[in-house]
This record gives C-alpha cells, structure tokens and sequence, in this order.
C-alpha cells in the first residue's frame, strides 16, 4: 500500500454523520461506523486498535477507480486518472490481468502483491486503499458447488473501489483527521476540507418513505415446517448447525443515507456501515460483531454468541456474568462457535496458532 500523508485536523463531532452530511454528491460514499453517538458508552483513551470496537469512524467518497463482478464478468471503471506510480502501477496490474485471466483467484493475486501485511502506522485504522465488499455468492467463483441460489437480484458480487482519501474520526482522542495519499487526489483534496470544515446551513429536504410494507419471503407455517426439518438434521447428526435465514422485501423511496440515520438511532452496531457504490443500491449494515480483521499478519474474529455485554456498573457487570455461567444454551452456542471458527480460521492460519 502506498504511504500516507495526513494533511490536516478538522473539527471534532461525536456524531461523525455530520461529516456524511456534508458529502452529499460525491459518488461511492462509505462510512465505517463505530455507533458511538447513538451509544452513551464512551471508550476509553488511547487504547488499541486491535481491541477497541467502538473508537474510530472512517468515511470517505469518490474511489480513483472501481472494480466489480458479476455473472457477466469483470469490470473496471476509472473515475480520474492516478497521478502516483503506486496508483497507476495497480490499475494497469489489474487491466492486464483481468484481460489475462479474468477469475476471483487472479484478481486476489494481483491485490495481494500490492497490499503490505504490515500498517503504515499503529495510530490510524485507515489510510486510503481499497474499500467495498465480497458478497457471500462470490464464493461460487471460489469453490465448486452446485448453484442452488435464484440471481434475481441486480447487484454485483463484488465490488471495491480504490479510495485515495480518508476522515478519521477518533472518538477516543475526539480528534478527526483527513488523510490522504501522497500525490493523490491534490485536486480533490482541496474540495474535501472545504466540505468537512464548512457546517451545511443549507436546508434538507430528503425524504424516506417506505411504499409498500416489508414482507417475508417464507409464510409462517413453511418457516415453521423448515425449522422442524433442521432440528430433526441436527438430532440425527445429520449437521452441526444450519444458519437458517430469508429475505424480507418491500418497496420505498428517497434517500437511502436518510433510512440509515434513522436506523441507527434505534439499532447502533460497533460495526455497522453505510456503502452506496452505485446509484441503484446502497447497503445498510449493522453489525453487533466483527467478522474478521487481519493486522500484523494476526487474523482476529470476535463472535457474540453465547456472550453477554459487559456493564460499567460492577453489579450489574457480575450478575450478567452469572447469569451467563448458568445458561446452557448460552454455553452450547459458545462451545458451537469457537469450535466452528477455530476449524474456519485453521484453513488459512499456522497450526497451533489460534488461540481463544
């Protein structure tokens, strides 16, 4: 990864929308959301990176380029031309290799040579890169198993963008930072402090409206069949767990960001996000859990199953940790997912390296 320059401090909010806010426009936002200002639970200064789940936000908009899949193949689209060799260097890696050998495999090859195990720093989490997502049906581009599942939604399986800059929000230190590439977006740059520095007094007329009401994929009694079904599997040893999930659609209209900011009110994650690479979709996550993260060349998952939350009253704190020590079925789902990771993460890490 290229090094980083971080050009300036900006005014420090703890509800880092008001950085998103000011955005509105730009294309491709993301924002890496921590949940703080929804949460009164303030983390503590100057703690690790590694450990902290609710101290930094990343935001940022208008990739260099971006690159998607789908069933049709690969894709790459440039937004402006990278001035630095770094830059320059990877978009024509990927051309060549997309034209080469346009497969997942090749792809992760050509990222690989260009992405360091190591940070450029331990103080940022983020410091321009690639940012986007790897939807769980690109696995079929990986593994060779039957395809069951219907492709009835037009969204890519996978898409990333090359982002050249960065807002870092440090809800610990309360600072914020924007961070930028060397010899990158210098015209861009320029447009995005003015942005983040400058409050909108500009009135906001976005609205959301849900059309039409969510609605199941699976009626009550199939979804009360299905379950009866994987329990009779998991009692016959048939399978060992079965995450059993469906879809629930609707139909609505307006701002996609709008929907977000009112979800987060009710539902803050340590780990949610807002990602819109194309104008047709934009994805609304919120996660209590973090999936997986890899820095230092250490790989960390942090499941919530069989865990309770910890309180900043003692009391409180030591009565959950009894109450958990008493659930059997707290104990069975934790015993199910260490195992389960234990065995995921052993495919890729060094035997005897995982630890609990």
């Amino acid at each position: 990864m290229p090094t980083y320059t971080t050009v300036s401090s900006l005014p420090y909010y703890d509800d880092s929308t008001e950085y998103v806010d000011r955005l509105t426009g730009l294309p491709q936002i993301v924002y890496f959301d921590s949940g703080i200002a929804a949460d009164s639970t303030r983390p503590p200064q100057n703690t690790k990176i590694e450990t902290n789940n609710k101290r930094f936000d990343i935001i940022s908009a208008a990739p260099l380029f971006s690159l998607r899949f789908d069933e049709t193949g690969f894709a790459l689209g440039k937004h402006c031309t990278p001035v630095s060799k770094t830059s320059s260097a990877l978009l024509e890696a990927l051309e060549r290799a997309m034209a080469e050998s346009p497969s997942i495999p090749a792809l992760f090859d050509q990222l690989g040579a260009f992405i360091r195990s190591e940070p450029d720093t331990a103080s940022l989490p983020f410091t321009g890169g690639f940012i986007g997502y790897l939807a769980y049906d690109l696995g079929s581009a990986l593994e060779t198993l039957p395809q069951q599942a219907l492709k009835d939604i037009d969204i890519p399986d996978l898409h990333l963008g090359f982002y050249s800059w960065a807002c870092i929000v440090d809800h610990a230190l309360r600072t914020t930072q924007l961070v930028t590439l060397n010899e990158e977006a210098e015209g861009l740059h320029s447009e995005i402090k003015r942005r983040l520095s400058t409050k909108n007094t500009q009135i906001n007329n976005e609205k959301f409206f849900i059309n039409k009401a969510l609605e199941p994929e699976i009626n009550v009694e199939r979804y009360k069949d299905k379950h009866a079904e994987i329990q009779h599997l998991i009692f016959s040893g048939d399978c060992y767990q079965v995450n059993f999930t469906q879809r629930f659609s609707g139909s609505y209209s307006g701002s996609e960001w709008l929907a977000y900011k009112q979800l987060r009110k009710v539902m803050p994650g340590p780990f949610s996000a807002f990602y819109q690479p194309e104008k047709q979709f934009a994805i609304l996550s919120f996660s209590p859990e973090r999936f997986i993260a890899v820095r230092h060349n250490t790989v960390l998952t942090q499941p919530i199953k069989g865990t309770s939350p910890r309180s900043a009253h003692p009391a409180i704190d030591r009565a959950n940790a009894e109450s958990l020590q008493r659930s059997e079925k707290n104990r069975a789902e934790n015993i199910m997912i260490v195992d389960l990771l234990r065995n995921d993460l052993g495919k890729s890490c060094i035997p005897g390296s995982i630890q609990v």
